[in-house]
């Protein structure tokens, strides 16, 4: 079990922010947007909770892989989703694989998202 602190301040697309072996969350190249890579070949789940910095709405996702699919990446949060808080949980449920949990949070229109990954997959 691996628990860190993580603070991302590269938001180059594609930047790792947590992972697991199949799964990676990554910065899609803009200040507050996110991103979700998969590997083929897998079932894997992804559930965010997100809330917004501009209202406090919230802006939740579910994102199903099919292991039948090519493996790719898609947009989780864009920039304009003004995302401030996340909470990501993602990985292997369905065959007992592993899991990892993100919270992150960032102030404003800053690059730099700062929380935590609690993970059974070595960052």
């Amino acid at each position: 079990m691996t628990v860190l602190h993580v603070v991302s301040t590269n938001q180059q697309a594609g930047t790792v922010v947590a992972r697991t072996d199949l799964v990676t969350l990554e910065r899609d190249g803009s200040n507050g947007g996110l991103q979700i890579s998969f590997a083929a070949g897998f079932r894997q789940v992804v559930y965010c909770l997100g809330v917004s910095q501009l209202n406090g709405a919230s802006l939740n996702k579910r994102i199903f892989f099919n292991p039948t699919a090519a493996a790719r990446t898609q947009p989780l949060y864009l920039d304009s989703d003004q995302i401030g808080y996340v909470n990501c949980s993602f990985g292997g449920a369905y065959d007992n694989a592993h899991l990892t949990t993100v919270v992150l949070e960032r102030y404003a229109d800053d690059n730099r998202f700062v929380g935590m990954v609690t993970s059974t997959y070595p960052q």
